[in-house]
């Protein structure tokens, strides 16, 4: 019997906590490889590209059987009817990204800021007020991101009330801008505006886009761009030149 078949079949088999944080990590481990696999799709598609994303969903696979099989063995023996509807769920989405990879394509999600990366933001906050232009290019690299990416826009907008509304709007606004300026002849794809969605809350991204961030590798006190002198100094790229 297939092992993903056998998880679904013992997912009434008693689960503890230290069971429910495996799942867990195995779901996230999955889903790096994932990300992975699909960050190199989109890199280019030479023959390297393409050996490489082999040997990443081999290893995706593996990851996949070896959590499958874990959980068979630990469950062979235990009493039935003792649920935990927690380890149900996350089996299920294991074998959910696995039936997603096969039929669809699972994509990565890249959390996108608002304001400062899609919205121009020239002059700052402004009472809230969308203003300003698009930032020049974002239709451009979303059409090729969106192919291998779940584009996920948040912003501290989002849960303000209408917040989502506004910028739906204004982004269609700009949509309409940016295809009336393409080659005479062509028509551009709306299905970008689809495709392109809002989270209420922080999504769980494999990248998140922002012009107010600094990258974390792992050293507080020795990364030169974490100093109190370092952070008081930063500027978003709107503001280089002031």
């Amino acid at each position: 019997m297939d092992v993903l078949v056998e998880i679904e079949l013992r997912a009434d088999a008693a689960a503890s906590i230290e069971d429910f944080e495996f799942l867990k990590r195995m779901r996230a481990e999955i889903r790096r490889l994932h990300a992975q696999l699909n960050a190199q799709r989109f890199l280019n598609s030479n023959r390297r590209t393409n050996e490489v994303a082999r040997l990443l969903a081999a290893e995706r696979k593996a990851t996949l059987a070896k959590a499958a099989q874990v959980v068979i063995e630990k469950y062979h023996t235990t009493r039935a009817g003792d649920v935990d509807m927690a380890r149900h769920k996350l089996a299920a989405e294991i074998m959910a990204l696995e039936t997603e990879d096969n039929v669809s394509g699972y994509k990565p999600t890249i959390c996108l800021d608002f304001d400062g990366c899609l919205h121009r933001y020239s002059k700052g906050w402004q009472d809230g007020k969308i203003y300003d232009d698009m930032v020049p290019g974002f239709f451009d690299w979303a059409e090729q991101a969106r192919q291998y990416f779940k584009l996920m826009i948040y912003s501290s907008r989002s849960s303000k009330p209408g917040g989502i509304a506004e910028m739906r709007e204004w982004l269609s606004r700009q949509f309409v801008l940016w295809a009336g300026r393409g080659a005479p002849g062509t028509v551009a794809d709306a299905s970008i505006l689809t495709d392109i969605d809002f989270a209420v809350e922080k999504p769980p991204a494999f990248l998140t886009i922002d012009d107010r961030c600094i990258q974390f590798r792992g050293q507080w006190l020795t990364d030169p761009d974490l100093t109190p002198a370092s952070l008081l100094a930063f500027k978003p790229w709107t503001n280089q030149n002031v």
